[in-house]
């Protein structure tokens, strides 16, 4: 039983092609396809016509603008003799020659059902009760695959959410995914603040765009409901929907066919998962919003694991900070000075181009560089004169004590942590102590911490000496490169310091200093 394809439309308008039995033939423009068709929206591989004898079957390659049958977009389904199918702006007719069991099947892959579908869902979708869950039967191959292939996405889906850390991240992962997977044109997340009762959208992606756009037209109607109701919404084509009447910015943007599902973890909505396209009505089917669903139900897990986790690391540098502002207040002209520390380290770490892991070793090593002082009794670090051997012998063991302390921490890298505050007074030439670490002996981080540790203390006033200023110190930084500094650090230090990004908590250094006088 053969079957004939014409071409109604386009530059290859009135061409006729025959598919015989047993023939799978590929549409469009790759130059590999049966049939090339090199008119606009058709992708390298769009879909395939297959020959089975007595049935004939449609399957889209994932293509970029879908494929379409008698107007409905379609993942893949049966032939029957009359259908028009649409890929990209071409229009084909399809033909039947002579009698095949054709239409007898229900189009078992197809976005939608074969039916008008109304112009929107609403509904609270179980994940054990949808389509997407359903078994196919063992006989229906096509039914298989599909199921296979949503399985997969959301397996896919859930790996890439569930490996980012970040609450950035997460939102990244999320938009990123439901773009591919449900074909959106703009995909946003939306998160309720409960300090303003507001719903903003913190991550949005459009399609063929390299960054996120934050300034998206979406239906607050659309997203209130969902959040207030706890339902999934799936509106077919919001050109006749009235809830969309009042957006002219949607309306302008040409949207038609909206789906978006509430982010819930632990009974608790965070926010909403909005998606849409601008392609033809009904682009979106009730399967989309079930898979939508599933992605909005591991999306808001992921989100709120996130959340907890960045709320455990503010307490924890919350902790931190506390613990250094008590220390630091023993010796009432340096206070201040762990938090300018961090900050020239820093400075110096992005200089450098180091990555984010590298950073927070630095921000944390910074902040309790000196943590090692709480035994060191305050009469010694405020004395105005000369030290005792004594006196100097203790004030030497900082740095030992503190990586002692730190490394009861229990906290990602604090070995590394802790190395860099126990080295941060090594110098280069080896003549720094505890150790007499040479040159690049010494972790990079406490090489980086030396120079802003020194240079923070030469612009502090001391109970025997009155601070230099900032040039004066960055001179000493330059004439002691190579013996007590790294010149490579020392040199990226003077490059910032020169570009005038040390001011700010040089200023903060003066203000300290004037304060403690008082």
């Amino acid at each position: 039983m053969d079957a004939e394809v014409i071409i109604k439309s386009g530059k290859n308008k009135g061409r006729t092609f025959l598919i015989h039995q047993g023939e799978r033939i590929i549409f469009g423009r790759g130059v590999n396809c049966d049939i090339q068709l090199f008119d606009e929206g058709v992708s390298r591989r769009h879909c395939a016509i297959e020959n089975r004898g007595d049935e004939f079957f449609l399957a889209d390659l994932e293509s970029s603008n879908g494929t379409h049958v008698n107007s409905r977009p379609v993942i893949s389904c049966y032939l029957s003799d009359g259908d028009a199918i649409r890929v990209g702006v071409v229009v084909l007719d399809f033909r039947v020659r002579g009698t095949a069991r054709v239409g007898s099947r229900k189009m078992t892959l197809s976005v939608q059902e074969a039916k008008e579908m109304p112009s929107g869902i609403h509904k609270k979708v179980d994940l054990g009760k949808t389509q997407i869950m359903a078994a196919p039967a063992a006989e229906d191959l096509g039914a298989l695959k599909l199921a296979h292939e949503r399985i997969r996405a959301i397996y896919e889906v859930g790996s890439a959410i569930n490996s980012e850390v970040t609450p950035d991240q997460v939102f990244g992962a999320i938009v990123t995914a439901v773009e591919r997977v449900c074909r959106a044109d703009r995909v946003a997340v939306l998160l309720y603040d409960a300090s303003t009762g507001g719903i903003d959208p913190v991550a949005s992606k459009v399609r063929g765009s390299e960054g996120a756009e934050s300034d998206i037209a979406i239906s607050r109607t659309i997203v209130h409901e969902v959040m207030k109701k706890g339902v999934s919404a799936l509106t077919s084509d919001a050109s006749v929907d009235e809830r969309f009447k009042e957006g002219a910015s949607i309306v302008s943007s040409g949207i038609r066919s909206v789906i978006c599902v509430p982010l819930q973890a632990q009974d608790q909505i965070l926010g909403a998962l909005y998606a849409d396209t601008r392609q033809a009505a009904n682009a979106f089917g009730e399967a989309d919003l079930e898979l939508m669903a599933a992605i909005g139900n591991q999306a808001g897990v992921a989100i709120h694991r996130a959340q907890l986790l960045s709320e455990l690391e503010n307490l924890f540098f919350g902790s931190i900070r506390t613990l250094v502002a008590a220390i630091d207040a023993k010796d009432r002209y340096t206070h201040g000075h762990s938090e300018r520390v961090t900050t020239f380290a820093l400075k110096m770490a992005k200089a450098m181009d180091l990555g984010e892991e590298e950073r927070e070793q630095i921000q944390l090593a910074g902040l309790l560089h000196d943590v090692g002082k709480i035994g060191v009794p305050e009469a010694v670090l405020n004395k105005p004169g000369d030290l005792t051997d004594e006196e100097w012998a203790a004030v030497k063991r900082h740095p030992v004590d503190g990586a002692e302390i730190i490394a009861n921490i229990h906290a990602k890298n604090i070995d590394k942590i802790a190395a860099a505050v126990r080295h941060h007074h090594e110098r280069w030439d080896g003549s720094g102590y505890p150790d007499g670490l040479k040159e690049e002996q010494a972790p990079l981080a406490s090489r980086v911490l030396a120079v802003a540790d020194s240079f923070d203390a030469m612009t502090s006033d001391r109970p025997y000496r009155k601070g230099f200023s900032a040039d004066q110190a960055a001179e000493v930084v330059s004439e002691c490169a190579g013996t007590q500094f790294d010149p490579s650090i020392a040199g990226i230090f003077l490059r910032i310091h020169e570009r005038g990004e040390m001011l700010l908590p040089y200023t903060m250094a003066l203000k300290y200093a004037a304060a403690a006088k008082r």
